[in-house]
């Protein structure tokens, strides 16, 4: 399995201030296109009757059809008194679909073209707030979906028999009512310039150009979507994929720049999913095993709704793995804002590519991204919903204050989630059951410790330069030629300004054997103050152990349960919060019981250990273990399978220690010893890891990253490809190889020369291996 590594910068290794990172770039879309030239025939969707009349009867697309039949006919008693713009929307774009077929009402209107006409004229008029709120103002996250439609239902009109030169001006009136009050708008043009709003806005209104292209203000509906889109975009759509309004409005917003991208398409040539595929990767490399989005900032766990555009990306595995995603959606009873206020079951029977065939990702489960604004780990076992998962998100905030209440502001650096066994298990607060209309909003934006995130004297600051944010090391332990590796997934995110230039804040995520996360805390502080790390599992909490030295949790939910430990560099103590949480739109809320882990140092560290179980499933152990130094710091674990798993943290790397029976060096190390043999073992800024006394490992440059296995047929490591030096390793035969076999190495797969492996009685050596990557030792027949 290998790694999706979008990064640009290596940068240093834990304990160190991190390098500056590049300016950032954006997702933008090509806007050079002209107005097409006046038609009498649709140009935004498919004109042609017999290719629409084909898929009316088709298999893979007569079901949408016949859902738009069923729905307008549903309509048609109702329609002359009908006032629920929504609905009057949908029923024009379905009709207007329903004369391109060709088809008749039943016992009613003379023609659907009359059908969509009377939608429209009774939707209600619109006007621009300029000074003064007027009472039918434009509301662009409501009203973008709703223009969008009926210019969609005037350009399939086009060509219509049925239609007479009053039921066009009709048509024509309404709409261009719409898109001035919403292009003139005060709210958009001062307060929401870039972003949902704007790229909602942005798009309904280049797809009322493009279908009333012969309308003297078209052009001036173009520039001004043009204009909006790519500032929106340009704000808002890293280059990454990352939203940074959230999955939620990234989703939102793709509501109506999907169907944009498809008339864009359809009537100049230009191909906007090309610019827009970032945003699909991302949501496939980061969803969670049920095919949510995990839920940072303000949004709410959602998930990408990618069939309108998955038949765009049939030239790589991207199209899919998409159609895999939705296929393999089981999130529930979240909802998709996707839908909201458009009819997207028509746009499908227009548009969606269903001879799409799934497939399963073949990239690793786990995933980096990385660019000037974000940082982001995705640590999974597996794509499906068996899978166990990690999110940590480090990010830039919009500014640095609240004064405006539709910001998207969290202060939530280095904020993660964990999803295991079919539903969230340690949640952030997200943007509240009605999202901005909680009435507890401001916790859900403002309350740091309600985010799982580190933080100094009770709170974070806000992050507005991505040169404060950094990454040490990223690795992904792959299989590789029938040898199983995967012991450990790791990254090391560093973020300057912890509430305050003189804090800094290095966070190391692990997921250790596939089964359960460590997170280790190293905060370097410019004076004493109090270093603490928020957590906020699902269920009822229970404390299990107040020792100051090891604090031990317990939440149940259901039939499930989270274990978490705490050991600090010194005393601990465990503080309880509470908060709320909201899966879903319109959901009930959720009171949240957390817990916070403080230690009052000037500089120091926090291990967590977070264990995701059934309730009735063996629990992990833990004990605290004593160390030879003063600086290092050790937790001895008894896992389920007859494991010892010692986990060290260290803040002078480079100088040995002992634990136990395991010595090592590292920043932060895991060794697993099964039956007094070690069978696996990491190292973040380590060179070192012998056990009693012999030598396991020892490498001539500490590895920034470095995760092992042995096994009866051989080793297999693997070493972190983007930061390591240029360095020798060496592998002891410990209790799991013999030293008489004859062994070949392998380095990404290459047999290796005689004069970069051998072996002699003291071990297999890899000498001057450059770039790390994934070394191999097999034993020879």
């Amino acid at each position: 399995m290998k790694s999706t590594l979008l990064r640009f910068l290596a940068l240093v290794t834990l304990g160190i201030t991190s390098a500056p990172l590049l300016p950032g770039a954006s997702i933008q879309v090509n806007t050079t296109f002209a107005l097409p030239a006046t038609s009498s025939q649709p140009l935004i969707w498919p004109a042609s009757v017999a290719s629409l009349q084909a898929r009316a009867t088709d298999p893979l697309y007569s079901s949408y059809s016949n859902s738009v039949r069923s729905y307008v006919n549903g309509q048609l008693g109702s329609l002359a008194s009908a006032t629920n713009e929504d609905t009057l929307a949908s029923i024009a774009k379905g009709a207007a679909i329903l004369e391109r077929l060709g088809e008749t009402p039943p016992n009613t209107y003379a023609s659907y073209a009359l059908v969509a006409t009377t939608a429209i004229s009774r939707m209600g008029s619109r006007a621009a707030w300029i000074l003064f709120q007027p009472s039918n103002r434009f509301q662009h996250i409501y009203d973008s979906g709703r223009l969008q439609s009926m210019a969609e239902a005037f350009d399939l009109l086009r060509g219509s028999p049925n239609l007479t030169a009053a039921n066009i001006t009709t048509m024509r009136s309404k709409i261009t009512q719409w898109a001035d009050a919403g292009r003139n708008n005060l709210e958009l043009n001062t307060f929401h310039p870039d972003d949902n709003y704007a790229l909602k806005f942005g798009s309904a209104i280049i797809t009322t150009a493009l279908a009333l292209r012969d309308s003297s203000t078209a052009n001036t509906w173009l520039t001004k979507g043009k204009t909006l889109v790519n500032a929106a975009l340009n704000r808002m759509a890293d280059e990454t994929g990352w939203y940074r309004e959230s999955s939620w409005y990234a989703n939102y917003s793709l509501n109506n720049l999907v169907s944009t991208a498809h008339h864009v398409k359809n009537a100049t040539g230009v191909n906007w999913f090309t610019n827009l595929q970032p945003l699909f990767t991302f949501a496939l490399l980061t969803r969670q095993p049920d095919g949510s989005s995990a839920p940072f900032e303000e949004g709410l766990r959602t998930y990408l709704t990618p069939d309108l555009a998955w038949g765009e990306y049939t030239s790589t595995s991207l199209g899919s793995e998409l159609r895999w995603s939705r296929a393999n959606l089981t999130a529930a009873p979240i909802s998709s804002n996707f839908e909201n206020n458009q009819y997207h079951t028509a746009t499908r029977f227009l548009a969606v590519d269903n001879s799409v065939a799934a497939a399963v990702p073949t990239a690793s489960p786990t995933n980096f991204l990385s660019s000037a604004d974000v940082e982001i780990t995705v640590l999974r076992s597996a794509h499906g919903t068996s899978g166990r998962q990690a999110t940590l998100i480090a990010a830039t905030d919009h500014s640095s204050d609240e004064l405006i209440n539709t910001r998207h502001n969290s202060r939530n650096p280095l904020d993660m989630v964990i999803y295991d066994g079919g539903e969230s298990r340690v949640v952030t607060s997200g943007g509240g059951p009605n999202v901005t209309s909680s009435t507890n909003r401001a916790y859900y934006i403002n309350t740091v410790t309600g985010k799982n995130v580190p933080t100094v004297n009770g709170t974070s600051s806000y992050i507005t330069n991505g040169a404060n944010i950094g990454v040490s090391t990223w690795l992904d332990s792959i299989n590789e030629g029938g040898q199983t590796n995967r012991f450990a997934d790791l990254s090391s995110t560093t973020v300057t300004g912890i509430n305050g230039s003189g804090n800094t804040v290095t966070r190391t995520l692990a997921m250790i054997d596939e089964s359960y996360f460590v997170v280790l805390d190293y905060f370097n502080n410019s004076a004493q103050v109090t270093n603490q790390v928020n957590w906020h599992p699902v269920g009822t909490r229970t404390q299990v152990s107040s020792t100051t030295d090891l604090l031990q949790y317990r939440w149940d939910k259901g039939t499930k349960s989270c274990d978490v430990f705490m050991a600090g560099s010194g005393a601990l103590t465990g503080n309880n919060l509470s908060g709320y949480y909201a899966e879903t739109f319109g959901g009930a809320e959720q009171t949240i019981s957390g817990v916070q882990g403080a230690l009052t140092s000037n500089d120091g560290s926090i291990l967590t250990i977070l264990s995701t179980r059934d309730t009735a499933a063996t629990a992990i152990a833990a004990t605290r273990l004593s160390t030879t130094a003063s600086t290092a710091h050790a937790v001895e674990l008894q896992v389920p399978g007859g494991y010892t798993d010692i986990l060290t943290f260290s803040s002078t790397p480079g100088t040995d220690y002992d634990a136990g029976a395991i010595t090592t060096d590292a920043a932060f190390a895991a060794v697993r010893d099964q039956g007094g043999a070690v069978v696996s073992f990491t190292l973040v800024n380590g060179s070192v890891v012998h056990l009693g006394g012999a030598a396991i490992f020892e490498c001539s440059a500490a590895a920034p990253a470095i995760s092992a296995t042995y096994s009866t047929t051989g080793i297999l490591a693997q070493v972190d490809a983007d930061a390591a030096p240029t360095s020798d390793y060496h592998f002891g035969y410990g209790s799991t190889l013999n030293p008489s076999a004859t062994y070949t190495g392998y380095q990404d797969g290459v047999a290796l020369s005689p004069s970069q492996f051998y072996t002699d009685a003291t071990g297999l050596h890899f000498i001057g291996i450059s770039s790390g990557g994934t070394l191999r030792v097999t034993v020879q027949p």
